[in-house]
């Protein structure tokens, strides 16, 4: 049985109280089986496959409600030069970010340690990376911290031992 994709884009949007629609759903879907490489002619074909008729202003709609809450990079045409390869502008410095899961909150970090990938991308490609952007997704500290209190919350008094503490 194939594993089914991580739905990221639906649980982002539904942690931010977004109203999402059957066709929404499809679409969002599609873009996360897809890893969020598909163009409005693409998604509405495999719409169509999967027996949805979703017309292209809603799929229009829907990318631009991804930009919006800074789910999807815009798309640019490729013509126009370095600065809108793959939708997004050449990293100018290198970046880490981290984004929660739980609540959509992106932190940026500062940091140095993304000179050791730069030198495995070059040991292993022989590829001179100026900037690298790395993006990590997991949980906040602050909702860390609120699944921790609602655990010990969730423990009954007669359940405390050791190992639960």
């Amino acid at each position: 049985m194939p594993l089914r994709p991580p739905r990221r884009l639906l649980k982002q949007l539904r942690a931010r109280g977004i109203r999402l629609t059957s066709q929404r759903t499809i679409l969002l879907n599609i873009l996360d089986q897809e890893d969020g490489f598909a163009d409005v002619a693409t998604l509405r074909a495999i719409a169509k496959q999967k027996g949805a008729r979703i017309d292209r202003a809603t799929v229009y709609r829907t990318l631009a409600l991804l930009r919006a809450n800074d789910l999807l990079a815009p798309a640019t045409d490729a013509a126009h030069g370095p600065e809108s390869v793959n939708g997004a502008p050449p990293i100018a410095r290198d970046e880490l970010r981290l984004t929660c899961e739980r609540c959509g909150g992106r932190q940026p970090v500062a940091t140095d340690t993304l000179d050791s990938i730069k030198r495995e991308i070059r040991k292993c490609t022989g590829f001179h990376a100026r900037a690298v952007r790395l993006e990590a997704s997991g949980e906040c500290r602050l909702c860390a911290a609120k699944m921790r209190l609602r655990n010990r919350k969730s423990i009954s008094p007669q359940t405390h031992t050791k190992e639960n503490l």
